[in-house]
This record gives structure tokens, C-alpha cells and sequence, in this order.
């Protein structure tokens, strides 16, 4: 668990400073480690409406 939240944490640094093929594949990181962390307060949060999320990563984020 505390391997998986420090991986988000650096996950969520680096996001903010990639273009948009590795935006998204943080992203699908970043929810994978939120839902296995049990962070679905965030997760129910997040934005589905955003224009860099292509129909896969939605769908992930969704799910």
C-alpha cells in the first residue's frame, strides 16, 4: 500500500508536465492506483468531460 501511494504521488507530479500520449497513460496509472488504494472519493470526482481523454482512458476512468 505505501509502495502504491507513493507511486501515485510521483504519478501525479509527473502528469502535470507530459503532452498527451503520455498524459493519458498517466492518468489510466493514476486511476488504476486510486481504485487500488481505495480512493473513490477522487475517483468519483474526476473529470470525464475532458478533451484529452480518448474513448479508452474514459472508459477506464468511467469504470
Amino acid at each position: 500500500m505505501d509502495m502504491r501511494l507513493k507511486c501515485l504521488k510521483l504519478s501525479s507530479k509527473k502528469l502535470h508536465c507530459c503532452r498527451r500520449g503520455k498524459w493519458r497513460k498517466y492518468l489510466q496509472l493514476i486511476v488504476d492506483l486510486l481504485r487500488r488504494t481505495q480512493n473513490i472519493a477522487v475517483l468519483r470526482d474526476m473529470d470525464t468531460n475532458d478533451r484529452r481523454l480518448d474513448y479508452m482512458t474514459r472508459d477506464v476512468v468511467t469504470y
